[in-house]
């Protein structure tokens, strides 16, 4: 590929190459950063006895578009089968059902669980009863009305755009879950709060690899959440916003060839991760490198099945390419 085409707009494609190198970039120059600096840089602005309460209140919030995708990816899914007419009894579509019902649950459970985990900061245990049920109504009282909003929205689309953005949006989710968790298990790293507080000498630098550590209960103090600070969870799920929000537009013909809202929605969705990995640093929850390494995550996954489920075919329906 020639270096003028990597940068060229795509004006037929929501998410467009030059905007994913951008990112790309910015996540890289990040992670090189943390490599150099990350227990320093984490010593000097985290507080565990005064946690910010920005890390705190982000943290809650941060997951929410992997939600929306999960929530919408499902709602899609399952109203493109429906509506592909009763006639059709296949048991694959069975199979879709089963997928979409089971994105929309995992997509309340993010919200409830991203906002319960705020306990663990700034010694909320005695509030952990009061904040978990806060954490139940938003998930109930969010989750729906992304539901029912999808739901509205969903009526001026087309079954095939519905069906290819829902499952998309589910793939990119689930995919990006996997792949993260993946690396989790592999590097095993231990979170700065858990260094700092313990006074432990256990830092692992990027490139140290301790794999399945994090089953090892004298090493983390009984909980194997302690050695799970790479990559960053709500890093990698904010940035899967890089691709949920453009990738919406594609069910109305009014917005699926604007740019300008694709743009915009991409870097909205890119300054909320950039927003999410700093909170995730003053929280103590991660070293900086594992933020960017959370953002590559979700854009490494968003790329490949990006272009697996459209490069191709946008670019077979291109009249240029005929």
């Amino acid at each position: 590929m020639k270096m003028n085409e990597m940068f060229k707009v795509d004006k037929k494609k929501p998410v467009h190459r030059r905007d994913v190198l951008v990112a790309l970039v910015i996540g890289f120059v990040l992670l090189i950063m943390g490599a150099f600096v990350d227990l320093n840089f984490s010593k000097s602005v985290y507080d565990p006895v005064n946690t910010s309460w920005f890390g705190i209140i982000f943290a809650g919030i941060a997951e929410i578009p992997v939600c929306i995708g999960l929530i919408s990816g499902g709602v899609l899914l399952f109203l493109s089968r429906l509506r592909k007419g009763k006639e059709n009894k296949e048991k694959i579509d069975i199979l879709f059902y089963i997928i979409a019902v089971l994105a929309v649950l995992a997509g309340y459970y993010f919200l409830f669980d991203t906002l319960k985990d705020i306990d663990m900061f700034k010694n909320l245990e005695d509030k952990k009863t009061l904040i978990m049920i806060l954490a139940l109504a938003f998930a109930l009282v969010f989750g729906t009305a992304i539901l029912f909003g999808t739901f509205l929205l969903s009526k001026h689309s087309t079954v095939e755009a519905m069906f290819k953005v829902g499952f998309f949006l589910i793939i990119i989710c689930a995919g990006t879950a996997v792949v993260g968790n993946i690396f989790k298990y592999v590097w095993c790293r231990p979170r700065p709060r858990f260094i700092v507080t313990n006074d432990w000498e256990g830092f692992h630098s990027l490139w140290q690899l301790s794999p399945f550590a994090c089953f090892n209960k004298s090493l983390t103090g009984g909980e194997s959440n302690n050695l799970k600070s790479f990559p960053s969870g709500h890093s990698m799920y904010a940035g899967t916003g890089l691709f949920v929000f453009p990738l919406l537009t594609m069910l109305f013909p009014k917005t699926e060839n604007n740019r300008k809202l694709q743009v915009g929605l991409f870097y909205g969705a890119l300054l909320w991760t950039i927003i999410c990995m700093v909170s995730r640093v003053y929280a103590g929850a991660h070293f900086l490198s594992d933020t960017a390494a959370g953002l590559l995550t979700s854009i490494l996954v968003g790329t490949v099945v990006y272009a697996i489920m459209f490069e191709k075919q946008i670019s077979e329906d291109d009249p240029a390419n005929a």
